[in-house]
């Protein structure tokens, strides 16, 4: 049995592996920084349960910016309880389970919670080739984006609400 839910402090140790598993450590968040997140924005950070046991999650932060920039990743404080831009700073499912609709599953839920929190929208950077994927759920390549996270190129996708 699948369940989406907000997350609690108790996920954090597994939130960790599964964010080093799918990201490369100089992209990856720290322990600490998703501590913070934790405890900041549980109402942006949705984690996908099979079975009792976390396979994928997605966290954000709502700011009055359009675009992400590097600064997000680092200070996470509460969200506005309405308004403002849903910035996804990561979603990850766990290699067992990928490619097969969860990580889609994760972003449809937190539009569906974006819309339903009058947001303005929502805004992340990927990698080039992933700009199609978030494309088929409505984000529009804004084109190369500012952040140097991990020393990589990213591309700025929006969607508007």
């Amino acid at each position: 049995m699948l369940e989406i839910r907000n997350v609690k402090k108790t996920d954090l140790e597994r939130i960790h592996e599964i964010e080093h598993i799918c990201f490369p450590k100089l992209e990856a968040a720290s322990y600490e920084k998703l501590e913070q997140r934790i405890k900041y924005v549980p109402d942006t950070f949705l984690v996908l349960e099979a079975a009792g046991q976390i396979i994928g999650f997605i966290n954000a932060v709502v700011v009055d910016q359009k675009l992400i920039t590097d600064d997000l990743f680092d200070n996470a404080k509460e969200n506005p309880s309405v308004g403002g831009y849903v910035a996804i700073l990561g979603l990850c499912v766990h290699p067992d389970y990928q490619h097969q609709g969860y990580a889609a599953m994760l972003l449809n839920e937190l539009i569906k919670q974006a819309k339903a929190n009058k947001r303005t929208g929502l805004t992340l950077t990927c990698k080039d080739y992933l700009i199609q994927y978030y494309c088929t759920f409505g984000f529009e390549n804004m084109g190369i984006s500012e952040s140097v996270l991990g020393g990589v190129s990213w591309y700025d996708l929006v969607y508007e609400l």
